[in-house]
């Protein structure tokens, strides 16, 4: 009997960090210890003067991250929690943090829930929101909204 198609595939070399290898990992780019980790990694450490911060970002789109029946509040405490996650696991500590959001209408009742839930984790972890950006997406006539989210 043939094996399942699934189960003899290769690997996609174009995951999320075939991706990165690829197309965004210029190390000609940086000086020599800056930074000193970064692309492919969770997070980048950058040494600054005598201070060294650890800096990530996450996205998070409708579909792939967050169903379209997922409620907000919950959408707004997971956008931040896995970038949270991301500096715990690299011996870090949050100071801020900036939200930039993709919104193809406003909906002012998925807004409450979803910055209830964001600033609620941001209150847990002492994380205060710093800056950011809102967009307007784009609506392609017979394709659904599009709804992203990206916490650095």
């Amino acid at each position: 009997m043939p094996e399942h198609p699934a189960c003899t595939m290769t690997p996609n070399p174009l995951d999320e960090f075939g991706v990165i290898s690829r197309f965004f990992t210029d190390r000609s780019f940086y000086p020599s210890a800056w930074p000193s980790q970064g692309a492919g990694d969770d997070c980048a450490f950058l040494d600054v003067g005598p201070m060294r911060l650890a800096v990530t970002a996450d996205m998070m789109a409708l579909g792939s991250h967050f169903l379209e029946n997922a409620s907000p509040y919950t959408v707004g405490r997971k956008a931040l929690a896995v970038n949270l996650s991301d500096l715990a696991a690299a011996g870090s500590e949050p100071k801020a943090f900036f939200l930039s959001i993709s919104l193809p209408r406003i909906d002012e009742n998925w807004l409450e829930g979803f910055s209830k839930g964001l600033m609620e984790e941001a209150r847990r972890f002492n994380c205060p929101l710093r800056g950011g950006d809102t967009v307007k997406s784009f609506v392609r006539p017979g394709q659904a909204p599009y709804t992203a989210i990206s916490i650095t």
